[in-house]
Order: structure tokens, then sequence, then C-alpha cells
């Protein structure tokens, strides 16, 4: 790394670990999408009733916003030009840590975990975002 403190290189390789997670996840469910689509064709072209009701587009889009969300966090965190403190690393490490323990033997990953990073880090889109009007409202805008 950069010469970054050792709860910063942390954080970094957790998110980019983050982004490779949303991105196989985000692969499952192309490969799912396609079995369900072809599944539903062949019922079709039989001339069978069908109905097909498939969660992998939403799925699909759902990964790539985390993906995204989560590789705009790496690339702060990356950045030496960018101040974050030591509590906001250890908030950030923190809530990965709750992420091994929340469930006995399995690792728990929240699809929402890059967004409360980004939160915790300042760091949004005011366009998407509701916070910029939230923190304008209470005055501290």
């Amino acid at each position: 790394m950069r010469n970054f403190t050792e709860t910063r290189e942390k954080a970094i390789k957790r998110t980019r670990q983050l982004v490779c997670y949303f991105a196989e996840f985000m692969l499952e469910e192309e490969e799912k999408g396609a079995k369900q689509r072809a599944e539903f064709e062949k019922a079709k072209a039989e001339g069978k009733p069908v109905i097909m009701v498939s969660c992998a587009e939403n799925n699909i889009r759902c990964m790539h916003n985390c993906m995204k969300a989560a590789s705009e966090v790496v690339k702060l965190l990356s950045d030496k030009e960018n101040e974050v403190e030591e509590w906001q690393l250890a908030a950030i490490n923190a809530m990965y840590e709750t992420c091994n323990t929340m469930e006995e033997g399995h690792v728990t990953i929240p699809f929402d975990l890059p967004y409360a990073i980004k939160g915790l880090l300042l760091q949004w889109d005011e366009k998407e975002s509701t916070a910029g009007i939230m923190m304008e409202a209470m005055g501290m805008k």
C-alpha cells in the first residue's frame, strides 16, 4: 500500500473483497437468470402456458449498485489526499467484524453495507441521496 495506517489498509483490503463478493454474486444471478429464461422459452415453444417470475434482473442491478458503491469507497480510501479519521476507519472495520460474527459459522454481508460506509465517510451523491437535504433541514449544512 502507500504508507497507510494498519487500520486504513485493513479497511481498503476488506472493501476490495466486498467488491469481489458483489461481482461474484452478480455473475451467479446472471447465470440463474439465463437458465430461467431458457427454461421459460423452452416451455413457451412447447405451447405450454407459462408465467415467469424471476428476481435475477433486479438482483443483478442491486449487486451492480452495491459493487459500484463499494468501489467508490475503495477509491476514496486509497487516495492519500483524502483525509480519513482513525475513528472512521475503526468504525468501518467494526462493521466488517460484526458481519463476521452475526451468524455462527457464516459471514453475513448486508447489501446496504457499502452505503453505510459511504455515509460514515460523508460520501454520497446529492442527486441520488436525501442525506444532504436532511442535513440542510437540520441546519447542519
